[in-house]
């Protein structure tokens, strides 16, 4: 699609336009900081679950405690309840996904996705002169690794709560699958002998035009010091091969393949421990719903009422009685029974009081799991001691934060369900989107615009409407369309056009655009968006539109309004006034934001 609307661009625009279809079409062949190839994540995704089956196998020989079976696991983790090991062939891996998630890989706020540093990180490390090029390194950590192992734990908890819902959302535990294998790729981390200790995390070369030399000085392996490589041979990238060893596993994608096995394997622990909850809810479902409520209605209520219920852990019984209230009289959910409601609710605040204990057991279970996996796969280099909250630097005030205090994990609730509210207060509205963190898309833009044409009498002014859907799955096949910000533009402006005594008259002109953004640039905070729709005027004149955007969001990446500022071309088919236009445009932007930082 972005080569069809490239080649539309330098048709219509001639000599320069084939230079802007150049242009557009060399950013299609950037290189994204996929720190392992595709290749690699599928191999080690792959070795994974080899070593599942190895530890069982292992453990059984020994006649020791048997670890989970591979069975069990991939039920879980890929969704798959009646997988089988002896009759199913092993799934298709998932973790090499990710990586077709455009904004993901340019916009500098979400560089954790892929276990990497923005790039004001890596230039505030470069240019501390006072400093060698060790100390840069170790700075560049302390600023970078608690984004990192916060994102991490945030997906972990999601996915373990909500596996389906953060799958669909563009996160779950294949996202996280990912962060983790990038992590021990030498293009996006330097570690201890290559696949141990942590000791700095690495910005991307591309997502700036220049660097200060310290943040490119070259190590001995051939990467750079505090730099993914970029464009050309990243010979980290590939060196997750070595046809010398067994498995054709490199020694740091062995390891990573042990990072994945441990995590797959405490989120199936995580998920055995939660069907605890099931009957704690299920009893009391018969007198919460209406009478003759099907199956998948009582599903789908239970899982809405499990949510409120961790909500409620942080937030207290208050919140509890709000939330479940005002399912209740809202009738968001219509399987509900008003007529039940006084009996349910104490019903399920008694199930609530009960289940507390359960609850904690879990969470305490899958705190330390977590912290398992964080000490043996992502302690930072030197003196540093694993905390609940944090790695602590022994004889020092430097801190590596795991945790927030404030867990902000339950503060966004999933679809459909009410925002908590501060005790004593009203019920909070009911969120109408996913609303996880650290995840934000293009929801609509407001513009104002001028175009100009060939002379002087080929001007317009008018304003400008878009709506963009929030991307889906970043860990299925076809990723890339899955990710895509679909959109509609309407635009109306005054145009003008030569009546019939041949005089410049003015008309309205409304267009309405399919205008898809397919491509976040990598300097900028921009994206080039296509366009393609129809026009009509009020003087009958009609035509096809098609033209290209390249939009600028000016201010912070997570800000809920930045400036948009939008320069492009246009061309007007048929009988429409002003056939070929360029046009800039200033408005804002509203984001599906979905997390607090």
């Amino acid at each position: 699609m972005m080569y069809l609307f490239a080649k539309s661009a330098a048709i219509r625009l001639g000599s320069w336009g084939w230079v802007v279809g150049a242009i557009m079409l060399w950013l299609c062949g950037v290189e994204p900081a996929s720190a392992f190839e595709s290749a690699g994540h599928k191999a080690i995704e792959q070795r994974a679950l080899g070593i599942l089956q190895e530890r069982y196998t292992a453990a059984l020989a020994a006649a020791l405690t048997l670890p989970p079976t591979r069975q069990d696991i991939i039920r879980e983790v890929y969704m798959l309840p009646n997988w089988t090991e002896a009759t199913d062939a092993v799934p298709a891996p998932r973790s090499q996904y990710p990586d077709a998630s455009g904004e993901r890989q340019f916009a500098q706020d979400l560089q954790g996705y892929h276990f990497m540093a923005g790039n004001k990180s890596v230039v505030r490390a470069a240019n501390m002169a006072n400093l060698d090029a060790a100390a840069k390194q170790h700075v560049l950590l302390l600023q970078t690794l608690p984004d990192c192992l916060q994102l991490m734990r945030f997906l972990l908890w999601e996915a373990c709560y909500n596996p389906e819902g953060a799958s669909e959302s563009g996160r779950g535990v294949f996202v996280l699958l990912h962060i983790v294998a990038d992590s021990y790729s030498s293009e996006h981390t330097t570690r201890d002998g290559k696949f141990g200790a942590l000791k700095a995390v690495k910005g991307w070369r591309l997502s700036r035009p220049a660097w200060p030399l310290a943040a490119h000085q070259a190590t001995s392996e051939g990467t750079h010091r505090m730099l993914h490589g970029g464009i050309g041979h990243a010979p980290g990238d590939e060196e997750w091969f070595d046809p010398t060893r067994l498995h054709n596993m490199s020694p740091q994608a062995e390891e990573a393949a042990n990072a994945l096995a441990d995590v797959m394997t405490l989120f199936y622990r995580t998920r055995l421990a939660q069907q605890q909850f099931r009957p704690l809810w299920d009893a009391s479902l018969s007198t919460y719903a209406r009478p003759g409520t099907s199956a998948a209605d009582l599903v789908e209520l239970r899982d809405a009422l499990t949510h409120t219920y961790y909500q409620s852990v942080h937030y207290g019984e208050p919140a509890w009685e709000y939330n479940s209230k005002g399912l209740s009289k809202d009738n968001d959910y219509p399987q509900l029974d008003p007529a039940g409601y006084p009996s349910s609710q104490a019903a399920l605040l008694t199930a609530f009081r009960n289940a507390r204990p359960v609850y904690d057991a879990l969470e305490t279970q899958l705190e330390q799991g977590w912290r398992t996996v964080l000490n043996d796969h992502f302690r930072p280099f030197g003196n540093a001691t694993l905390t609940a909250t944090a790695f602590a630097y022994v004889g020092a005030s430097e801190q590596i934060v795991h945790k927030e205090v404030g867990d902000y994990i339950f503060h966004y609730p999933p679809k459909r369900l009410r925002v908590p509210t501060a005790t004593g207060a009203a019920p909070g509205p009911v969120n109408s989107k996913d609303a996880f963190a650290y995840d934000y898309h293009t929801s609509y833009t407001v513009l104002g615009f001028g175009q100009w044409g060939s002379n002087r009498s080929s001007a317009a002014v008018g304003g400008e409407l878009q709506y963009h859907c929030s991307p889906g799955p970043a860990d299925a096949k076809n990723g890339l369309l899955h990710r895509s910000e679909y959109g509609v533009a309407v635009a109306v402006k005054s145009v003008p056009y030569r009546n019939e005594s041949d005089d410049i008259d003015r008309c309205l002109q409304t267009n309405v655009l399919f205008a898809p953004n397919l491509f976040p640039l990598p300097y900028l905070n921009a994206a080039v968006q296509g366009r393609i729709g129809g026009g009509i005027t009020t003087n009958s004149g009609h035509g096809l539109v098609t033209g290209v955007d390249l939009a600028w969001n000016i201010g912070a990446e997570d800000a809920h309004y930045p400036l948009r500022v939008v320069i492009g071309y246009e061309h007007n088919a048929g009988s429409l006034p002003m056939p070929d236009v360029f046009s800039l445009k200033i408005g804002f932007n509203n984001w599906h934001t979905r997390m607090p930082w």
